[in-house]
């Protein structure tokens, strides 16, 4: 997607320079007749040439026209880019990355010390399933998108939220420390609490496990996530 849009800046590019020419062209074009009236009588006098003369010009302004559509449909293609975007990197419900993020993402912690000052948190809505069974889909749905908004809001000063499963939810937290990760913890406890002042018929329970990494030590991300995965699911059992 990024070299499309790229490719997409240098067509624009491109398009901008052949319309500065063409104005070039067309303003110079009219300041040499109108500034040379013997030459201008002899194209007035002419019908050949004010024929040639009325023929170029249409020529430019079709030439200007043809270049406005053709910035007309690089905005299109942009806003189609970007709407394939979202389709690609967005969880189409919650609006927050996807698995195919997540997995993008990851792929930048390949090296022990990409890994060695992060958290990680994984986060599951604990009841989930008794909202979709006593309330209906719907209001599980909105369940979900009100979570993740919260958890979004908070998590994108920390690092990295995403969604990496139907109802599991990965942070990383970049240049941790201990009080910055009790700090998101905390940030979003917080907030979950307010949310559930506010809808007390269907408030969002939640569970999670953490990896401190300074002090975990692992070499990999995979190993990091496969500990909270193992955490989580121990605490829910």
């Amino acid at each position: 997607m990024k070299s499309q849009n790229e490719h997409h800046a240098s067509l624009r590019r491109f398009k901008l320079i052949q319309l500065a020419i063409l104005c070039i062209i067309d303003v110079a074009f009219f300041l040499i007749i109108f500034l040379n009236p013997t030459l201008r009588e002899k194209i007035y006098s002419n019908p050949t040439v004010i024929t040639l003369f009325v023929f170029t010009w249409l020529m430019i302004i079709a030439g200007m026209v043809f270049l406005a559509m053709d910035f007309t449909n690089l905005r299109n293609l942009d806003k189609e880019s970007h709407n394939l975007a979202k389709l690609a990197y967005l969880d189409s419900l919650t609006g927050i990355p996807n698995r195919y993020s997540c997995d993008l993402v990851f792929d930048q912690y390949d090296t022990p010390q990409s890994v060695a000052n992060i958290s990680c948190v994984l986060m599951q809505i604990g009841n989930l399933q008794e909202v979709n069974d006593s309330l209906g889909r719907k209001s599980g749905d909105k369940l979900l998108r009100d979570f993740c908004r919260i958890l979004e809001s908070i998590g994108d000063e920390y690092g990295f939220v995403g969604r990496n499963g139907g109802n599991e939810f990965l942070c990383i937290i970049n240049d941790s420390t201990r009080e910055k990760l009790l700090e998101f913890l905390n940030k979003t406890e917080d907030a979950i609490n307010e949310y559930n002042r506010e809808h007390e018929d269907s408030p969002i329970v939640t569970h999670n496990a953490t990896v401190y990494n300074p002090d975990a030590k692992f070499d990999s991300l995979t190993g990091i996530i496969s500990k909270v995965y193992s955490d989580l699911y121990k605490r829910v059992d």
